[in-house]
Parts: structure tokens; C-alpha cells; sequence
């Protein structure tokens, strides 16, 4: 076999043996050489620097003429392996579970604020450890930089180090304050569980990003940002809700709690109560409910302003979004209608027309799957 067409592969693999110069016999120099392998020459009149080597046969050894890699680089080749395409089956797979996750999250913590009995710790514990392993899946997950994919281990730490690592560490050592109740400030804790989990909600669009660019058609694309962002309003409002309520009983006197007399009412009857405060704040209906105290009317100015945030954001993607649907719609209806005039125009038999509507509704529906195939 020619030797060239066995190196090519090997070649292209590493960069630095562009230039093999010698086919060895193994005898001639002692090696420790077990297929592929990192090889440290014996002879005392050999340059002591690790080489590359390969053995084809019983007795054929290839040998590179210069240094091998540095320790970094070897290191680096060796990461990659291990590294996440940030496309790939398993990175979606675990975005999917981060996404479930963090809404099971913003579902059950709040209300646990209504009754204490709520309060799951086999759910807390599994939880936490699955935000543990998300800060290592960070480490071995690449990612798109200026258009090109990032796989340097360097880059990849520190890139994460400067984003997301403090964030992520926080998160999960206050849960654990919470868990083992290690924080006499239980209030103070509370209020730092609610504020880093709004900050992980408003990540939930770098999750979802990777699973929206495998959906092709327009409408679905749109159907499903309008859920989304529906989705984060609602669990938003969950969340200020407890935290409505938990401020509210701060003052066993002069709070909203007290004076609407919620002591002795249903843990669900409190809930609805305080969300339907919330969605009043929007401008959506009224309630009897005021706030009685400074920390009260803070929160309630606070509230004033994340609904005006949220509702021109919800609005504004609710529009965009239906007026692509419309746009699209539409630009359809108006195609198969001069369709149905031509075809009229030539007195087209009835069964024929519905056959062409047909055909050309399934065209018009993979184009938009997939506009390259349109233009080609």
C-alpha cells in the first residue's frame, strides 16, 4: 500500500507532521511504541523531545521530524473530544430539561410562600443538583463567536467565567442556605431567591434560541414566540404575586393581609388574591386591595413599572409576530384567488381545479418550509 494515502488522514489530523522525513525500523530504535502513542526516544544522542509515532505493521514505525505538540496543545486536542457541539442532540437534550426545570422552578417556589407544606425537599435536592451539573456542562459546551465556533478550552472558560459563572454559583449556594436553613435573614433570602430567579427567567431566551432555528415554517416560528413570551409574563406574575403576599404579611397590623383578613382563608383563595392584585396592575379590572405600608408602596411602584415593561414587550412581539402571520396569509390568499380567476377564465373542469389548488398549496406550504428550495 502506498505510504503517502495511510499518512493522509494522520496528516490532516495534525498540522505539524506536514513534513514526515523518515520510515524507521523499530530495532534500529528503541522505542516504546503501542500503536499511536506518546513515544520518548532511549538513545543519549537523541534530541529529548517527545514525538509522534505510528505503527502500520509488525515492523514499520513513522516518525515525525519535529517536536510534537506542547502539553497545552495536547491538552486542548484532548478537550475537544469531549466538548459539545452547541447544536447537537445532547446539548438540546439538556437546554430542553434546563428550560423544564427552571419553569417547575417558578411554578413551585412561589408557592410555598402561601403554605410551608408545599415545600418539596426531595424536589429542591434534585433540582440543585442538576443546576451543579449545568456549571459543569458550561465548561465542555462550545459556542459560536463572530461567526465562527469556539473549541480553545482557554476561551471557553474564561468566557463563561466572565458571564455566567457568578451568577450560577450564587444561585446555588443560596438555595442551599434556604435548603439547610443555614441564613437567620430568611427574609432577606427570600427576596434573593426571587430577584435571581427573574434573572434566570430572562435566560431562558439564550436556552430556547438553539431549538427556535430548527423550525423552518414562519407560522410556527411565530406561534411559538408568542408563547414564549406569554409564557415568561405569566410566570412572572406568579412570582410577584408570593412576593406580594409575602410583604404583605411582614406587618401583622397595618398590611394588606391583615386588613383584607386573609389569616383564616384557603391557601388558594390567598393566592388568587394577591395574582389578581398583580393582573389589576396592568390596567386589566380593579380591586379593593391597597397597599398600607412603605414597603407596600414601594413594591407597588416596582410593579408599576415591570408591567409597563412587560406589557410594551408583550405587545410589541404579539404585533410583530401576527402581522408576519397576516402578511403571510394574506399574500397566499391573494395568489390562489387570481388562481381561481385564471382557471375560470379557462373554463377549467371543476376536478381538475381542485387537483392544481391542491397540488400547489403543498408547493406554496415546503416553500415556506424551506425558501432556498423556492429560489433554486
Amino acid at each position: 500500500m502506498n505510504m503517502m494515502k495511510v499518512l493522509e488522514p494522520i496528516v490532516a489530523e495534525f498540522p505539524e507532521l506536514q513534513e514526515l522525513h523518515a520510515i524507521r525500523d523499530a530495532s534500529k530504535l528503541p522505542r516504546t511504541c503501542l500503536g499511536r502513542g506518546w513515544v520518548m526516544p532511549t538513545r543519549s544522542d537523541i534530541s529529548l523531545s517527545t514525538r509522534l509515532c505510528w505503527r502500520f505493521k509488525a515492523h514499520d514505525t513513522v516518525c515525525s521530524s519535529k517536536p510534537m505538540l506542547q502539553l497545552s496543545d495536547q491538552l486542548s486536542y484532548r478537550y475537544r473530544q469531549y466538548l459539545l457541539s452547541p447544536m447537537g442532540r445532547t446539548r438540546l437534550a439538556w437546554d430542553f430539561l434546563a428550560v423544564l426545570f427552571i419553569c417547575t422552578e417558578m411554578i413551585t417556589m412561589p408557592l410555598r410562600t402561601f403554605d410551608a407544606s408545599l415545600r418539596r425537599v426531595e424536589l429542591s435536592v434534585g433540582l440543585l443538583m442538576f443546576w451543579q451539573l449545568d456549571i459543569l456542562m458550561r465548561f465542555i459546551s462550545s459556542f459560536y463567536k463572530d461567526g465562527k465556533l469556539v473549541q480553545n478550552h482557554r476561551t471557553i472558560l474564561f468566557s463563561y467565567a466572565r458571564g455566567w459563572l457568578t451568577f450560577d454559583v450564587t444561585f446555588v449556594l443560596i438555595d442551599w442556605l434556604v435548603l439547610l436553613d443555614l441564613f437567620l435573614e430568611k427574609d432577606a433570602l427570600y427576596f434573593a431567591q426571587c430577584g435571581l430567579r427573574l434573572v434566570r427567567l430572562a435566560r431562558l431566551n439564550s436556552l430556547t434560541e438553539p431549538m427556535m432555528l430548527r423550525l423552518t415554517e414562519q407560522a410556527v416560528i411565530a406561534v411559538a414566540k408568542i408563547a414564549q413570551i406569554s409564557m415568561q409574563v405569566l410566570l412572572v406574575r406568579h412570582l410577584m404575586a408570593s412576593a406580594w403576599f409575602h410583604i404583605g404579611r411582614l406587618d401583622a397590623e397595618h398590611g394588606w393581609v391583615a386588613k383584607a383578613d386573609l389569616s383564616m382563608t384557603s391557601v388558594w383563595y390567598k393566592y388568587t388574591t394577591s395574582l389578581h392584585w398583580m393582573y389589576c396592575q396592568l390596567g386589566f379590572g380593579g380591586t379593593e386591595i391597597e397597599p398600607g405600608t412603605t414597603a407596600e408602596r414601594v413594591f407597588g411602584i416596582v410593579v408599576a413599572l415591570e408591567g409597563l415593561a412587560i406589557f410594551s414587550t408583550l405587545l410589541v412581539t404579539i404585533t410583530t409576530h401576527t402581522t408576519l402571520l397576516t402578511k403571510s396569509a394574506e399574500e397566499r390568499r391573494h395568489k390562489f384567488q387570481k388562481l381561481g380567476q385564471f382557471l375560470s377564465s379557462l373554463h377549467v373542469e371543476p376536478e381538475l381545479v381542485l387537483r392544481i389548488t391542491c397540488f400547489l398549496q403543498h408547493a406554496f406550504a415546503v416553500k415556506e418550509r424551506a425558501p432556498c428550495l423556492g429560489k433554486l
